[in-house]
């Protein structure tokens, strides 16, 4: 009975506490938005299941996921650059400013620029402006771990 239009929603049957419901989950930014939609109270396991997709919806519809652009471009707390997918990087010996970012399911696009070969602010600068370019390529809903 469960499909991908079902996302966000799971089943619960438990005898041993005569649980019967559908658990609604979903996470925008750091809040969760949580119901249960137990079979008794719905009258049945079917219009529980309408009623779990109906408030899904709506909560989907009141807190959009954020677009691919919007979740790279995040700071995150452990960033020491200042710049969302920019860090230093030894590689061989050799310090450089790389920037990476999400190109698909699983894939990633990676460019570094030598601190040696272009003097550090020069390489870091670089890495920025190849990050710029990359984030205004990409599009689409982000979703996690779908790339």
């Amino acid at each position: 009975m469960v499909t991908k239009k079902h996302l966000n929603i799971q089943r619960i049957d438990t005898e041993t506490n005569s649980t019967h419901c559908w658990v609604v989950v979903v996470q925008r930014r750091s809040k969760i938005y949580r119901k249960m939609f137990s079979d008794g109270v719905y009258g049945g396991k079917r219009k529980a299941l309408q009623n779990a997709i109906i408030w899904r919806d709506k909560i989907i519809a009141k807190y959009p996921p954020l677009s691919k652009k919007q979740y790279i471009t995040i700071k995150r707390k452990n960033n020491k650059s200042g710049v969302p997918g920019v860090c230093r990087f030894q590689k061989h010996g050799r310090w450089h400013w790389v920037t990476s970012w999400a190109t698909g399911v699983g894939k990633s696009k990676q460019l570094a620029f030598s601190s040696d070969e272009y003097g550090e602010e020069k390489a870091f600068k670089k890495a920025c402006a190849a990050r710029r370019k990359a984030v205004k390529q990409v599009s689409g809903v982000f979703l996690p771990n779908s790339g």
